[in-house]
């Protein structure tokens, strides 16, 4: 058996079934398209799904994928067992209503022995129990010997989720020999034993699964397989795991280099660079498909794979950040497959490398925050850390459980592990429930109703009024032949001049008419390939059938059409003010606004801003015309035009160039860029790890604004009774008048603190040959008390220091012990946290300095009257 590359594997696959009239699909993204029920792409059919259930016509009955895919479910055993990826490819091929059985396993067989050299005398196969048309295949036509062909039951080999499309499957396995078996003599595919690797998975869609429990022949049968590129590539090149394969070889390499640790080593170190390895492609690729680091969904997968990455090589010794160099060393191993990765390595490599260099500085705060809580448990004599704290040291520092309990155990404490569990649980069970639900909740069987509903033509790049004819009316998620005034819905025409929401702008608004009605358009939304406008009838009655006259409200369409076209603008800008490497990662424009998202790791200087700001402008002036045309994809992207790197196209696009701005784009625009007016750039800001926003307003918003600050000027001059031309001057001249002020107020605050230490001084307590100096103040902050017992301890550094103040009906309190103090047992943090406690409040800090907050004012004199007595009960 010959060993083949991963790239060779996965070239041969695609060429196979290129070979038998498949059209081979690039990679879908990770983020899915139109599917809101998963978080990210973890099956190669996943994209395909709609394909499936009728909602849109594949490209052509045959596909074939290798789909770069990411899983999560199991995060915690990657590394662990030789098996476990959140990574990984998956081959795959597809047939919608074509072939079905014969075929695919023919096929499947021809690819495995003849296409990459699998001996057939090593390869099983399995097929449902009841499933007798797939055995006779295997043992007739594919001549497989019947020793060799395993009936498995409905938990191995039938493919079901609820209810809808399913069927049996059939698996080809590898047998790896009996040096990997277990004691059965009998035992073959379907044991628990490693003899045997499940190679590739042929489902074949054949039933409809009915509320009764029935199921019921379809139709159209599917073909559905995949078969793991790892996997395969692990049987190609004899190896014991998935990690021992070439790409993931290099990759251990370079872990090796890093941390100066062999692989393989002992198991706790190979298991950390397994992580390692697995976390940097999943990493790379998540960014490459435009997810950000953030807390919530794909953005919190993205940042915890980058978290747990740079703990493990924190624990392997290495405290610089070198993930960046990882991901980089993945784009090189993986470009020859996904171009992409090449294309946006700049943001991929910046983005992991910040969000690193984050989680190094949360790592030190949470090496901070657990000494203070080992601290806290030993002055309150506290065996066990709580599974609340533990959970945040994980879920916000990023520190396993078992970093928590060895940092813990080191220093004599438990932990509440199952207080901590119950805590996972509950953010688990939350995030599930965040998962979006598709926004039209239709019923499955609308949804496969209106696949059949001619698709709407869309004619508003020309016109803003038309006439239509309404197709459907749906209320209430449920098709009604007509609706009545005072009712709102949806409905469906023949054709449209409302734009729908896509591409970053808002959908049109406006107004539908008849003899017989009236509707209002509050907005219009695509799906798939029918425009539905969501509508409020106000008079009359409207029916399935009716001819209407479809008016888009103009003055929203053109202000919306200027703003987006000033992104444009905006974004070519932005490329030369900031360089080639700027991406979008997302637009909003609407009649009122304009907002950009863009890849970029700092913070733009005032002098950026303003050459952006002018660069737009001077295009808008340069009366630039606007030209629409239609192209081939690739040949669009060879010219230059800009694409937003997570928008899926077709191979026919539409191009759209403003002076030097050439863009993918299918919005609505002006004809000539003057037509934008005044550009005004509002403020830029960060959203997220090396994503920026800028905000910005265009044409009669931009002329009111300036309206609007013309007349702040004017009436802040007014008040400092001079011009607005003079109005710098004035301010400089008032703000150095405060600044003398506030050096005379301190000059006297620092005299009346010199008057408070020597009253201090002089009324001093002896306490076991200590000096305690106690004082209680009104209206002083909290800083003012810290300030005053730095001076005293200037003055005495081995003594104890209780300083209170009340304010707004709140108590401070500050407590400094020198060491004089500390070695006579008397503790900053156990003295706070006693008085602060009695004080109906609560505090606390080091043995040397605390601070706490209470309640009980009216206790307060009653306490520092008994203070010697408290002290004396909390002295260690």
């Amino acid at each position: 058996m010959k060993a083949r590359s991963s790239t060779e594997i996965r070239k041969l696959f695609l060429d196979f079934f290129k070979s038998k009239e498949h059209i081979i699909l690039p990679s879908y993204s990770l983020i899915p398209e139109d599917d809101p029920s998963i978080l990210l792409v973890g099956a190669g059919m996943a994209p395909l799904k709609k394909y499936y259930t009728g909602q849109a016509t594949p490209p052509s009955k045959r596909l074939a994928t290798c789909q770069k895919c990411v899983r999560v479910g199991d995060i915690e055993e990657v590394g662990k067992t030789a098996r476990h990826l959140t990574f990984f490819e998956m081959l795959g091929n597809f047939a919608f209503g074509d072939y079905f059985k014969k075929e695919s396993l023919t096929w499947g067989l021809e690819f495995l022995v003849d296409i990459v050299g699998i001996p057939k005398e090593r390869l099983w196969a399995s097929v449902y129990e009841e499933d007798d048309e797939a055995y006779e295949i295997w043992e007739n036509d594919l001549d497989f010997p019947q020793e060799r062909i395993v009936r498995l039951g409905k938990e191995h080999n039938f493919w079901e989720i609820g209810l809808g499309p399913c069927g049996p499957c059939s698996e080809i396995y590898y047998d790896r020999g009996e040096t990997y078996g277990c004691d059965d003599p009998n035992h073959k595919p379907g044991c628990d034993c490693d003899q045997f690797i499940e190679v590739w998975n042929h489902v074949f869609t054949q039933y409809d699964k009915l509320e009764d429990g029935s199921y019921a022949l379809l139709e159209n049968k599917n073909i559905d397989t995949g078969m793991g590129l790892e996997r395969l590539a692990m049987v190609l090149q004899e190896k014991n795991s998935v990690y021992e394969i070439d790409l993931m070889q290099e990759l251990l390499s370079l872990i090796s280099k890093i941390t100066g640790k062999t692989y393989p080593g002992d198991e706790i170190t190979n298991m950390r660079m397994r992580i390692i390895a697995d976390h940097a492609r999943s990493m790379t690729f998540l960014v490459s498909d435009g997810v950000v680091p953030s807390n919530e969904s794909r953005g919190y997968v993205l940042r915890k794979l980058i978290r747990r990455a740079s703990l493990q090589l924190y624990l392997l010794g290495q405290g610089e950040r070198h993930l960046h160099s990882l991901a980089e060393k993945s784009i090189d191993l993986y470009r020859e497959g996904y171009p992409e990765l090449e294309d946006r390595k700049d943001t991929i490599l910046h983005m992991i490398d910040l969000e690193e260099e984050k989680f190094h500085q949360t790592l030190r705060r949470g090496m901070v925050y657990l000494e203070d809580i080992t601290e806290e448990m030993k002055n309150k004599n506290l065996n066990s850390l709580d599974g609340a704290r533990a959970f945040k040291l994980y879920d916000t520092f990023g520190f396993p459980l078992s970093l928590t309990q060895e940092f813990l155990e080191e220093n004599g404490f438990s932990v509440d592990t199952v207080g901590f569990n119950e805590h996972m649980k509950k953010q688990q069970d939350t995030s599930r429930a965040q998962v979006d639900r598709e926004h039209l909740g239709w019923k499955d069987d609308l949804q496969k109703y209106l696949t059949e509903v001619p698709a709407t033509q869309y004619e508003g790049y020309d016109k803003l009024i038309n006439s239509a004819k309404v197709l459907e009316i749906i209320v209430d998620n449920e098709l009604r032949p007509s609706m009545e005034a005072g009712e709102s819905g949806q409905i469906i025409l023949d054709k449209t001049p409302f734009y729908a929401t896509g591409g970053g702008q808002v959908g049109d608004w406006g107004y539908i008419e008849s003899e017989h009605n009236l509707l209002n358009v509050r907005t219009v939304e695509k799906k798939e390939h029918l425009y539905l406008h969501q509508v409020d009838l106000l008079r009359g009655e409207l029916r399935r059938g009716d001819i209407v006259m479809m008016k888009v409200d103009s003055q929203q369409r053109q202000a919306t059409a200027r703003n987006h076209s000033a992104t444009h603008l905006l974004h070519d800008a932005l490329i030369r003010v900031l360089g080639e490497g700027i991406q979008q990662a997302g637009s909003l424009v609407d009649e009122n606004r304009l907002r950009f998202d863009f890849n970029y790791f700092e913070p733009l200087s005032k002098e950026q801003i303003d050459e952006i700001e002018y660069l737009v402008n001077k295009n808008i002036l340069e009366d630039h015309n606007v030209s629409v045309s239609y192209s081939d994809l690739d040949e669009a992207k060879k010219q230059g035009a800009k694409a937003l790197f997570s928008e899926k196209y077709t191979q026919e696009v539409r191009v759209v160039r403003m002076g030097g701005s050439i863009e993918l784009c299918g919005g609505t625009h002006v004809t000539r860029s003057s037509q934008i007016g005044l550009f005004i750039l509002l403020g830029e800001r960060g959203i997220a790890s090396g994503v920026r926003r800028i905000e910005a307003i265009t044409g009669m918003k931009a002329l009111e604004y300036v309206k609007t600050q013309r007349q702040l000027l004017e009436n802040s001059a007014l008040l400092i009774k001079g011009t607005p031309e003079e109005l710098p001057q004035k301010i400089e001249h008032l703000q150095q008048e405060k600044r003398e002020m506030q050096q005379e107020m301190r000059q006297l605050k620092d005299q009346a603190g010199n008057d408070i230490i020597k009253d201090m001084i002089s009324e001093k307590i002896n306490l076991d040959g200590l000096s305690v100096y106690i004082k209680a103040f009104k209206e002083e902050s909290k800083e003012d008390l810290k300030n005053l017992s730095d001076q005293i301890q200037a003055q005495d550094p081995q003594g104890l220091i209780l300083l209170f103040s009340t304010k707004d009906a709140k108590i401070a309190i500050v407590a400094a012990a020198g060491d004089k103090a500390r070695s006579l047992g008397y503790k900053a943090g156990r003295i706070v946290s006693k008085i602060a406690k009695e004080l109906g409040g609560g505090g606390g800090g080091r043995d040397h300095f605390a601070t706490a907050g209470a309640k009980n004012v009216e206790k307060l004199t009653e306490i520092i009257s008994n203070i010697q007595s408290i002290l004396i009960e909390v002295k260690e």
